[in-house]
């Protein structure tokens, strides 16, 4: 099959990343943000309803993938006062969600090694 790539554009070092579109979403890709405490960290969100987490040293996998259990993810914000907090919106949910992402990561972490 064929693989589609976008080019994302960093400001802060001006260099261009690309990356395989199939992988940030099994949908359209709505979005892509950059984490304003770690310039090596973005986020990707479509109407797949998952949220991805990148490290752009190391695009090949997301660091997390959090499903939202919304479609249609319209906009996913970081917090711009406290590191690892998102916020997004959807058609499905009338409000804002907001996650942190180190308690998710923290999760992730322990039943990982609770499983071994």
């Amino acid at each position: 099959g064929s693989s589609s790539s976008s080019s994302v554009f960093t400001t802060n070092n001006s260099d261009f990343l690309s990356m395989n579109v199939a992988a940030c979403s099994r949908g359209p890709v709505n979005g892509v943000t950059f984490d304003p405490f770690n310039q090596r960290r973005l986020i990707t969100f479509g109407d797949d309803g998952i949220v991805k987490v990148w490290d752009i040293r190391r695009l090949k996998e997301p660091t997390i993938a959090l499903s939202t259990n919304d479609r249609h993810l319209l906009s996913v914000a970081w917090c711009p006062t406290r590191s690892g907090v998102v916020a997004t919106t959807s058609r499905d949910y009338p409000g804002v969600k907001v996650w942190d992402l180190k308690a998710i990561e923290s999760n992730a972490a322990s039943s990982s090694s609770s499983s071994s």
